[in-house]
């Protein structure tokens, strides 16, 4: 019935399928940025100003976000590890 006629519309469906992988490449000294706003829920609902940076490259990342005016959170990577990272070749 229904159920055997959707089985069968599944299974043409995956016939002559197959999964499909596309290579990415990062090349050293390159970043990818976002900033915007988030709404943070941790018991009071806060909105928050948020900049994301992803270096791709050395798989690591950077967040930093801001909760009042005056004061910036980072977290995720130290200065000292984006001190360290390789740079484009010239």
């Amino acid at each position: 019935m229904v159920k055997d006629a959707v089985r069968t519309a599944v299974r043409a469906m995956k016939v002559g399928t197959q999964e499909v992988f596309l290579p990415l490449s990062h090349p050293p000294g390159k970043a990818q940025v976002d900033f915007g706003f988030a709404e943070v829920v941790g018991g009071v609902s806060t909105r928050m100003a948020v900049f994301v940076m992803n270096l791709p490259y050395a798989d690591a990342g950077v967040e930093f976000f801001r909760a009042n005016p005056h004061v910036w959170h980072c977290r995720s990577v130290s200065p000292e590890f984006l001190s360290r990272l390789p740079t484009p070749p010239a």
